[in-house]
């Protein structure tokens, strides 16, 4: 009776066990798994976070660069505006410059893409 005592708490063992051991994997595997989840969750808040301060360095050496050259945008604004308005001073004026082999009356200022246009004759038709 004692062997058979023996037998059974040897089985019982067994058992217990390999119950522990099952238990043991199946626990491990729950807890890789929450660990990979809070892993994945902090990156992500982080990688989120980064993000938002790498935009804000961006905006911030953006509005510092535009500081620093403002002055020189304004200028340059300034100069194209002035070469503008200068050569539509000249197209205007050109006629009248000596040199130029047509009657003043016999052109037409258009602007923009073509600046002056000339009807050879024009001002002698308006004398008929």
């Amino acid at each position: 009776m004692s062997e058979q005592l023996g037998f059974v708490f040897l089985v019982l063992f067994v058992a217990a066990a390999a119950a522990c051991v099952y238990l043991s994997i199946t626990m491990s595997r729950r807890v890789q798994t929450a660990v990979n989840q809070w892993c994945n969750k902090e990156r992500q808040a982080l990688e989120t976070q980064l993000r938002e301060l790498a935009n804000v360095d961006a905006r911030m050496q953006i509005e510092r660069w535009k500081q620093q050259h403002e002055q020189e945008i304004r200028l340059d604004a300034v100069q194209r505006s002035s070469a503008v308005t200068r050569g539509k001073l000249t197209a205007h004026i050109v006629p009248y410059l000596p040199g130029f082999d047509l009657d003043p009356k016999d052109i037409r200022f258009l602007g923009t893409p073509i600046d002056l246009i000339a009807f050879k004759g024009l001002n002698d038709r308006r004398r008929d």
